[in-house]
């Protein structure tokens, strides 16, 4: 990505608003702040950039940890393993 974050420790844009959302102390403005963390990685994800080894590893941290630390805020996530798809082709 060529947007720079101005914090250097973040490397990617995505993770400013996920820093935000994880930092977020009033309660009100939480949900917020997660929606807009989890839009900034799925515009990452969906960027026809390719991500380097470091942000490979990183993506899928970010939303585990928003769904992990706030299960209430977080969009339901619809994901089928690999164990759940062989149940469905046996059932």
């Amino acid at each position: 990505m060529t947007d720079v974050p101005s914090e250097p420790y973040l490397k990617y844009s995505w993770q400013r608003p996920v820093l935000d959302a994880l930092t977020e102390i009033r309660q009100d403005r939480l949900h917020l702040m997660v929606n807009a963390a989890e839009r900034a990685i799925a515009a990452r994800l969906r960027d026809p950039n390719p991500p380097d080894l470091n942000e490979q590893l990183a993506l899928p941290d970010a939303p585990r940890s928003l769904r992990i630390l706030f299960p209430e805020i977080s969009e339901p996530r619809t994901e089928i393993t690999a164990r759940d798809a062989r149940k469905k082709d046996i059932a």
